[in-house]
């Protein structure tokens, strides 16, 4: 599960 807030935090960043 940890990856899966790894991958959205990424998501995150991208739309920043």
């Amino acid at each position: 599960m940890r990856i899966l807030t790894f991958l959205l935090g990424l998501k995150t960043l991208w739309v920043l």
